[in-house]
């Protein structure tokens, strides 16, 4: 019996040790950005620093954070990062409202307010095997005389962004959003938006690897296939849904066949309306041609008409009438 306690105390004693010198990496990490921030001429810092969590998690706080270069500045309620030290790898960021960004030279000023943020990541030896990022009560706002960017207000009730391992060797990734209202900079009115797609990236492999981009150039160049699950954009009382094989080209061009379901269609001439004044005739002769190549059918949002999409290099088809261009993805 006396051995096992001896183990126990052993054990115990060598957690300890574990915990604390994660601890001095975590501090010493931190150091290390700051400095290397510093040497660029920047600024970058906490009001106050805390690293806590023991026995079984590393907690690093950082409140009041800060980041100050010659032509920008941003500062942020807090910062609490959680790495379980039972689970290596897995690390989880709170982040506490509000953010304040400002570009005095452009005139850019911009504060985001949010009931709750989180962010994950898991690391292993080959990179970043998967990420997350959850926002509830999400809204953004541009101030200033001059509105640099093309919205004064945005705001979300939820949205979430997932990537992850999926089946075998493929990559998956889901995303979704709720209630998005966005206000132009140029006061037009704009439906509620909603959103959500779920695709996967067929034989990506099961990591993100530790420079992203090449492992997305590597996988473009062994065919880049995508399996579009589906993809389901809500405007209003409409909506826009696709699905289908798709490949991506070295050149970011985007070529398949896209199965696509419209509720509402005959109402997509008022909405773009709304959207870019002066639309609504050329839209509406272009739904009158499309619907032509649709047939009914019953979905879980109502009736919608169906179609197919043929995509060649990013030139969408719906049957002989073209119907637009998708730009080359930037990689």
């Amino acid at each position: 019996m006396r051995w096992l306690v001896g183990v126990l105390i052993v054990l115990a004693v060598l957690w300890c040790g574990y915990w604390y010198a994660a601890s001095r990496v975590a501090a010493m990490g931190i150091a290390r950005v700051t400095a290397a921030v510093a040497a660029r001429g920047n600024e970058a810092g906490c009001g106050t620093q805390a690293i806590a969590g023991f026995p079984l998690t590393l907690d690093v706080q950082c409140a009041g954070a800060r980041f100050a270069g010659s032509d920008m500045s941003a500062d942020l309620g807090q910062i609490g990062l959680v790495a379980p030290l039972y689970y290596p790898g897995h690390v989880e960021a709170n982040l506490t409202a509000p953010l304040t960004f400002n570009a005095p030279a452009p005139g850019l000023a911009v504060t985001a307010s949010w009931q709750t943020a989180r962010a994950t990541a898991d690391v292993g030896l080959n990179g970043l095997s998967g990420a997350s990022l959850q926002l509830a009560a999400l809204s953004l706002q541009q101030s200033g005389d001059s509105l640099r960017l093309p919205f004064r207000n945005v705001s979300a009730e939820a949205a979430e962004l997932v990537a992850t391992p999926g089946t075998g060797d493929d990559y998956r990734v889901t995303g979704s959003a709720r209630d998005l209202v966005i206000e132009p900079a140029n006061g037009q009115k704009l439906p509620v938006l909603a959103g959500a797609v779920d695709l996967s990236a067929l034989k990506f492999g099961r990591t993100l690897g530790t420079d992203i981009k090449q492992t997305l150039r590597s996988w473009i160049a062994n065919g880049g296939g995508i399996d579009l699950t589906r993809l389901t954009l809500f405007l209003g009382a409409a909506s826009v849904s696709a699905s289908g094989p798709l490949t991506l080209s070295s050149a970011g061009l985007l070529s398949g066949t896209l199965t696509v379901r419209i509720v509402g269609m005959d109402q997509l001439p008022d909405i773009m309306e709304g959207i870019k004044p002066g639309t609504h005739d050329r839209v509406a002769q272009l739904v009158g041609a499309v619907s032509a190549f649709t047939r009914p059918v019953k979905t879980e949002e109502g009736e919608a008409r169906e179609t197919v999409l043929n995509i060649r290099d990013g030139a969408v088809r719906v049957g002989i009438i073209p119907v637009g261009r998708i730009p080359p993805l930037k990689l």
